[in-house]
């Protein structure tokens, strides 16, 4: 009897010190003069990075190419997810993969930004980007945290000024990239 009262004891201690490690997957997905995705994953002890730029898009059926024009004369959010779902589907991407080691201070960026991603989501509500860009890029920040979805943060061509906090990460990403690849995917 007090073997399994000091079993159940132990049981309830150990589980209650053994967290579950929180797990991410941050998609940063570039469109215009930048296009390609960077997607950071944080699961197990690892942390993956995953640079992919399209460099083919092959529709296979004609009821993709039917349904791209229907959705786009409909010109609402939900369809231009549609539209850019099936684009998705029919696109080839070069891809290239880098484990991030702990400790690394890319990761730091990654976190911090994660860190404060409801006060960004917030601010970019409040406080919309009404600078006038002719050439530049759209970045697409979508955050999921334990396999539950965070929402997405939109910025055009984000600057040191605009968008502090996306922008150092962005910078940080690529160079870590673009400094690790042996065959870099993204110039």
């Amino acid at each position: 009897m007090k073997l399994t009262l000091i079993c159940i004891i132990l049981t309830y201690v150990v589980s209650g010190f053994s967290q579950e490690k929180e797990s991410f997957k941050l998609n940063l997905s570039y469109t215009g003069f930048k296009n390609y995705n960077i997607v950071i994953n944080n699961y197990d002890e690892n942390v993956m990075m995953i640079v992919s730029k399209p460099h083919a898009t092959n529709f296979s059926k004609e009821s993709d190419v039917v349904e791209i024009r229907r959705l786009l004369e409909i010109r609402s959010e939900k369809s231009i997810k549609k539209t850019s779902k099936i684009i998705e589907n029919n696109t080839e991407y070069n891809r290239d993969t880098l484990i991030i080691p702990n400790g690394n201070p890319v990761i730091n960026y990654v976190n911090d930004l994660i860190d404060n991603w409801n006060k960004i989501e917030n601010n970019s509500k409040v406080n919309p980007d009404k600078r006038l860009i002719i050439d530049g890029y759209s970045l697409t920040l979508s955050l999921m945290k334990n396999q539950h979805n965070s929402g997405d943060i939109y910025a055009r061509s984000p600057t040191k000024e605009s968008h502090p906090e996306i922008f150092e990460l962005i910078s940080e990403l690529e160079k870590y990239y673009k400094k690790e690849s042996k065959k870099p995917v993204i110039n």
